[in-house]
């Protein structure tokens, strides 16, 4: 080949070895670039396997949790409800208790009531010879007496005596007006004397000195002051009604007492209780 034949022919080379060269080295690195694109992507399937398993991690923790706290919630519901139950139950206890002991209870007093109807003593309404107003003033003073422990003969000893005073009937004062506005059976003018005894009031109603007004009329307070005088009359259990009678009242119609002594100690016995 001539000198100037293998110019042309280098230089055809020359001129598609760029093209050729480019190739081959796109060729060559083809399957490098291959091989460093899928490395990032194995990066990326590795890098991403924890994060996954972490999210797992951390919904299961969170199941766990709220597990636990429902299982913690119902157990304290049903110790409330059991709490609850428990007190229902000695409520409906202890309320059947109160029950029985309340009809226990009324069992006992009704046979206690029983008991005591059965041995009461029924007084009559009245007595022979006596109005109910005389009754009641008899009863008066036989209710004072059984108070102070004065046996039968110390009412009797009472009793005549209002028999005599008052004919058992409780009396005020036309001289006292005061007298005159408290309840009362009859009206007398006997100085200053009032009441079932004719006892005589202290100042300013009058010049004794039994008790006030109000109080010598009242039956039951008139009588328990004549049991008090009488208690100071020193041997009064062994004395005659007279004499006794006549030593508290100091009338001047001593031996009058010994008619009403009889009439007394039939009231006594008529009303043995009041």
């Amino acid at each position: 080949m001539s000198r100037a034949r293998m110019r042309v022919v280098l230089a055809a080379v020359i001129a598609c070895s760029p093209a050729l060269f480019g190739a081959s080295l796109a060729s060559a690195a083809s399957p490098t670039s291959d091989s460093n694109a899928s490395k990032p992507v194995a990066v990326e399937t590795a890098a991403s396997r924890p994060a996954q398993s972490n999210e797992k991690v951390t919904a299961s923790g969170q199941q766990l949790s709220a597990d636990v706290v429902q299982a913690k919630q119902a157990a304290a519901q049903q110790a409330a409800a059991d709490k609850a139950q428990k007190a229902k139950d000695a409520k409906a206890a202890a309320d059947a208790a109160a029950k029985k002991k309340a009809d226990e209870d009324r069992k006992k007093q009704a046979a206690a009531q029983a008991s005591r109807n059965k041995n009461r003593c029924t007084p009559p309404a009245t007595v022979v010879d006596l109005s109910g107003i005389q009754t009641q003033n008899a009863r008066a003073i036989i209710r004072a007496g059984q108070k102070l422990h004065i046996d039968k003969k110390g009412q009797i000893i009472a009793l005549s005596t209002a028999l005599q005073e008052s004919g058992l009937r409780n009396y005020a004062n036309g001289n006292i007006p005061d007298s005159m506005g408290i309840a009362h059976q009859a009206v007398g003018y006997d100085h200053d004397s009032v009441g079932l005894f004719q006892q005589r009031p202290v100042a300013p109603w009058g010049a004794g000195s039994w008790g006030t007004l109000s109080e010598l009329m009242n039956p039951e307070t008139s009588a328990t002051k004549f049991y008090q005088a009488l208690l100071r009359v020193p041997g009064w259990e062994g004395m005659p009604v007279t004499v006794a009678a006549q030593t508290v009242q100091v009338s001047a119609f001593p031996d009058a007492y010994a008619d009403d002594a009889v009439h007394a100690q039939a009231i006594v016995n008529a009303l043995p209780c009041v």
